[in-house]
């Protein structure tokens, strides 16, 4: 089983940072997040298997004998033993998540009925384990996928500080989901061109802009003029950030707001349409049913008869 805590480091010459290096005790499992004033400024490698996120702001990190800048939304994924190293300019700032766990905390002994299990935690993690010579460090998340890593990560901050009896399966639960979230998304990542720090602050406040104005008249062309693009170009750089392309951003926000509007038993469905941004009822029904299967009426219907019930939906 590849247990890379008892691996020999392949560069004796770099700095070499260990779990027992955290203070932690016997903790499998680390995580902080840290600005500049805490940025480690030597060429390292870590013991352990490491994950850092971008949160805020933009870096550059040297890994392989490269540097190249990285900006929110960019996750790294640090095999053990690979040396590498953050820096920033004097101007710049960032705010990082940075997380650090021993595979045996994720990967439990293929042992009896653990087996399958097993090999099912084993799954989430091939896909990081690579020569350093093959290693792919960086990927950068859409803003979708953004939101709920950094959602899984501040649970994560949360159960770490608390460390309780049962923080460590929490902890495991949650590393797992966030493994999940990198592993399929992988692929694509893989070959795409990564953004500059530049082009996705100006396509985060083009979708800022969505996300104000969705129950107006807007356009793709309108989102493209916040973000000083021409209206092709910001059609690509919107499909990269969000997997989406505008249209379907634009209606699956609506489509949101409505549900939100549906659970008001006195708002009619016609005004909720044109609150929500749709220009006429048939288009409305039509795509609130290719979303959420079944009509506006129907999922009212579904909404009422459960809070008779007593249930949730």
């Amino acid at each position: 089983m590849f247990s890379p805590e008892k691996m020999n480091p392949a560069h004796p010459s770099v700095v070499l940072h260990t779990m027992r290096g955290n203070k932690v005790g016997d903790v499998p499992f680390y995580i902080r997040c840290y600005t500049k004033e805490q940025l480690t400024k030597v060429l390292h490698q870590h013991e352990m298997f490491q994950i850092n996120y971008v949160k805020k702001g933009s870096c550059y990190h040297y890994i392989n004998q490269k540097e190249s800048e990285v900006v929110k939304g960019d996750i790294l994924i640090i095999p053990p033993y690979v040396p590498h190293q953050l820096s920033c300019k004097d101007t710049e700032n960032f705010e990082i998540y940075e997380i650090e766990f021993l595979t045996d905390f994720v990967i439990q002994n293929i042992q009896d009925m653990e087996y399958i299990q097993s090999l099912f935690d084993f799954a989430y993690l091939e896909p990081f384990f690579m020569e350093e010579g093959e290693v792919r460090t960086r990927y950068h998340l859409p803003v979708e996928k953004q939101k709920r890593a950094e959602s899984i990560m501040s649970e994560l901050m949360d159960e770490y500080e608390q460390r309780d009896q049962s923080s460590m399966l929490m902890i495991r639960g949650l590393l797992l989901q966030l493994l999940v979230l990198c592993q399929r998304f992988i692929h694509g990542q893989a070959s795409a061109p990564p953004p500059n720090a530049g082009l996705m602050e100006a396509m985060e406040k083009a979708i800022a802009f969505v996300d104000d104005h969705f129950s107006e008249n807007i356009s793709a062309q309108d989102a493209a003029q916040v973000a000083a693009f021409s209206k092709s170009y910001f059609g690509y750089m919107f499909k990269m950030a969000t997997q989406q392309t505008f249209v379907e951003y634009l209606n699956r926000r609506r489509i949101e707001a409505a549900l939100q509007m549906l659970d008001e038993p006195n708002k009619r469905i016609i005004d909720i349409c044109y609150d929500c941004g749709f220009k006429n009822v048939s288009h409305f029904n039509r795509t609130f049913k290719n979303t959420i299967g079944v009509s506006p009426t129907e999922y009212r219907s579904i909404l009422t008869k459960r809070s008779s019930e007593g249930t949730e939906v």
